[in-house]
C-alpha cells in the first residue's frame, strides 16, 4: 500500500516520509528512528548533577499553578522524593498538567535539571 493511501496522510506528510525513503506500509513498519532515550533508574534529588538528565522518583506536594507570561504557559509545582528532598518542577505550554497532577500523586519525572541560586 503505499504512504499516501493510509488515513491521515496527505501530500505534504507523503513528501515528508519521501525524504526518508519511506514510499509504501512495508517500508514505513520497517523504519527505525536513529536515536533512542534511555530511561535509566530514578535517583533521589540530593544526587543529582547539575544540567544533568535525569529521572527521579516522588510524589506531588503541591497542586501545579499556571502563570501566564506574555505567550507562555508556565507549570510549577513541587516534588518530594523517598528522603524528603524537595525539587521545584517546571513545565512549559503544558497548562492541562494543572488537573492531571494533584497534591498527593506519586510521578516519574525525566527530564534536565537547572540549579539556581543552590
Amino acid at each position: 500500500m503505499k504512504i499516501i493511501e493510509i488515513k491521515g496522510i496527505g501530500e505534504k506528510t507523503e513528501k515528508l516520509f519521501n525524504k526518508l525513503r519511506i514510499e509504501d506500509s512495508d517500508a514505513l513498519l520497517a523504519y527505525y528512528p536513529k536515536g533512542y532515550d534511555i530511561y535509566e533508574q530514578p535517583i533521589y534529588i540530593k544526587d543529582i548533577d547539575n544540567h544533568a538528565v535525569v529521572t527521579i522518583s516522588g510524589v506531588i506536594v503541591k497542586t501545579p499553578e499556571v502563570k501566564r507570561v506574555k505567550n507562555l504557559q508556565i507549570v510549577t509545582s513541587f516534588i518530594k522524593d523517598g528522603v524528603d528532598d524537595l525539587l521545584k518542577v517546571t513545565w512549559f505550554n503544558m497548562p492541562f498538567l494543572r488537573n492531571m497532577l494533584k497534591a498527593g500523586s506519586r510521578v516519574i519525572l525525566r527530564g534536565r535539571l537547572n540549579r539556581k541560586g543552590g
